[in-house]
């Protein structure tokens, strides 16, 4: 909690999986200081297809997608939950769902082109 409040970025994403009533869903949320500025969510299938992490992944990349069209921005922090999807982006080797980790990479790629020297600060939050 100390290391989010003291984080200084003009924008901050959050991004969440969950699983419900045998349905999984992601979502992502932007904001600028202290204010609430964009939600996007996505129903992803039952949990008879999906799996709750494999959510993880779209989620991070809504939440990146969210930055694309925001005036410029110098500094990002993306907050995930999961330790798992971390790791996960840091492999660039082929695995089950490599699909989606290079997705987050192209999304990454296209916020940079955007905003020139951004910033950006992938944080696990808890």
């Amino acid at each position: 909690m100390k290391e989010a409040a003291a984080d200084r970025s003009e924008a901050t994403v959050f991004s969440d999986r969950s699983g419900h009533e045998g349905a999984i869903g992601t979502a992502a949320v932007l904001y600028r200081g202290s204010v609430e500025k964009k939600a996007t969510k996505k129903f992803m299938g039952s949990e008879d297809r999906h799996m709750v992490f494999k959510a993880e992944l779209p989620g991070m990349s809504m939440a990146v997608e969210l930055i694309k069209n925001e005036r410029q921005i110098r500094t990002l922090t993306l907050g995930v939950d999961s330790q798992a999807a971390l790791r996960a982006i840091r492999n660039r080797r082929a695995t089950p769902g490599q699909y989606l980790v290079e997705s987050f990479h192209e999304q990454i790629k296209a916020v940079q082109r955007k905003h020139p020297g951004i910033k950006i600060m992938l944080r696990w939050r808890p």
